[in-house]
Order: structure tokens, then sequence, then C-alpha cells
């Protein structure tokens, strides 16, 4: 598709050899997806992702927050 925006048409995307590497993601791609693959810094607007906790507030840490114990208790 003409035009579409994709790794290839990246500021960020740098051809390496057999490997592409995206600076923004600091990993490497392989060319042959790099037609295909894209991330958000594309769009218009930032992605919207679901809440994990609705009813959680920011800065409030849940009940059952707690750290978990690395060795066994007797």
């Amino acid at each position: 598709m003409a035009g579409r925006s994709s790794c290839r048409s990246c500021k960020h995307c740098q051809p390496a050899g057999g490997l592409s590497w995206c600076a923004l993601r600091q990993v490497p791609l392989h060319p042959e997806l790099t037609a295909d693959l894209s991330c958000h810094h594309w769009t218009a607007k930032a992605p919207e992702l679901p809440l994990l906790h609705p009813t959680h507030r920011v800065g409030v840490i849940p009940n059952d927050s707690h750290q978990l114990p690395l060795v066994e208790i007797n």
C-alpha cells in the first residue's frame, strides 16, 4: 500500500547489514518485516489502552499488593 507508514519510512529505523534497528524501541527488525511493521507513534493521537483496574485510583496501592515470600516459610 503506497504512502502507508511503516518501519521503513520511520526516522527511527536504521538499516544495519542484514537487520534493521529500531532506535525508538531498541529492537532489531528483520528486513522482510519492516514494510509491514508499525508502532503507535505514527498515529494522530496516543493509543487508548484499557485500565487495569478501573476502580483503583492513581497513587493508591491496592490491598492485595504485597511482596511474596522468596523462601518457604515453615
